[in-house]
């Protein structure tokens, strides 16, 4: 899951980065959700069709319930870290 809740810009890097993410989650049987988008990151995502197709929530709690056991609430670890 994407929480938008503390972004205040998006511009097609992030949507590119969105997409990307939406389509390898895809492939993988699992859903990827982006919740709580709000101002100017609201109107990217609607002017792009990205909250067109059920991707984006009012909120983390919407997310949750829409995705059911289909969506990541954790990222796996940083393989960096090592």
């Amino acid at each position: 899951m994407i929480s938008l809740e503390e972004c205040d810009f998006l511009d097609s890097t992030g949507i590119a980065a969105i997409v990307g993410a939406y389509h390898a989650r895809e492939s993988g049987n699992r859903r990827l959700a982006v919740c709580a988008p709000e101002g100017q990151v609201r109107r990217v995502l609607d002017l792009t069709g990205v909250s067109n197709n059920g991707l984006v929530f009012e909120n983390a709690a919407d997310a949750l319930a829409a995705a059911g056991d289909r969506v990541e609430t954790q990222f796996p670890d940083d393989p960096t870290e090592n």
